[in-house]
């Protein structure tokens, strides 16, 4: 009588098993690289449209003279170019130095990342 070598049930289970587990291990992997990167995407469409308003917000604001540069000229201005999804908020107030403000930008409600810039006004 021949013995035949194969693989024992209790081999293919074990093997199964393991394949298994890699399986959803990779599973798992995919699925948190693809939340990841919705979670990146968001963050960095903020961030251009922040820069578009922050950008529009200092071509108005160079169209005004120092002198005639308010509060309430200033805030309307940002009103008129601020986000309207609300996912960040534009700040900007007069710095110590004569004709230089400073603008802020904060995403969303957690503060998860804040950009600084200085807008010159001549």
């Amino acid at each position: 009588m021949k013995k035949e070598c194969a693989f024992t049930l209790v081999e293919v289970i074990v093997s199964l098993c393991v394949f298994s587990l890699l399986c959803v291990s990779l599973l798992l992997l995919s699925q948190l690289s693809h939340k990841s990167y919705n979670i990146s995407k968001e963050r960095y469409e903020d961030l251009l449209r922040a820069e578009d308003s922050m950008i529009r917000i200092t071509s108005a604001l160079e169209e005004y003279d120092e002198e005639d540069l308010t509060p309430e000229i200033i805030s309307s201005i940002i009103k008129t170019y601020s986000d309207l999804n609300e996912d960040f908020q534009i700040v900007i107030q007069k710095d110590s130095l004569d004709g230089l403000y400073k603008g802020e930008i904060i995403f969303g409600e957690d503060n998860y990342e804040r950009l600084w810039t200085k807008i010159y006004i001549p």
